[in-house]
């Protein structure tokens, strides 16, 4: 069996993974060098791990550069310690596990509008975890997307 790991890596972001056919989440830890512990307590566990983690743009406008640094710094960090820990990687685009899901595209709706309908269909298709948060929704979903592709 497979053992995702699947990460939203912004400042927001968080974690969703399958631990003892258990799926759990956290959120993105503040310390970053809990992220190659936690790899390395995963890998001891199970080697055959898939890191599945949102690929981010390489252009964007209308977010602040504080915003995208944090982005880029914490995905080249998480892919470096899967890596390190010999994960499988998968990059995937944020349209591309959306549309998954069918829920449409963001349109019109405010960011915190297209997160909170992100969050209800997080809640919907996981309705046991009760740690559930707007951090950690996005990540849960490319857990599912990535189980649903067999990544």
């Amino acid at each position: 069996m497979i053992n995702y790991i699947a990460i939203d890596p912004g400042k927001n972001g968080g974690i969703a993974y399958i631990e003892d056919e258990q799926v759990r989440t956290l959120p993105m830890p503040e310390d970053l060098g809990e992220i190659c512990s936690f790899f390395n307590e995963q890998r001891m566990k199970n080697k055959d791990i898939t890191l599945v983690i949102e690929d981010i743009p390489k252009f964007v406008r209308f977010i602040p550069g504080s915003t995208v640094a944090v982005m880029f710094y914490n995905y080249g960090y998480m892919c470096g310690a899967a890596q390190m820990a010999r994960c499988k990687i998968v990059k995937v685009t944020p349209q591309k596990w959306q549309k998954d899901f069918s829920l449409g595209t963001k349109g019109d709706m405010t960011d915190s509008q297209w997160k909170n309908k992100l969050k209800a269909e997080a809640s919907r298709l996981y309705p046991t975890i009760d740690n559930l948060t707007l951090k950690t929704s996005d990540a849960l979903l490319i857990l599912e997307y990535a189980r649903r592709n067999n990544l």
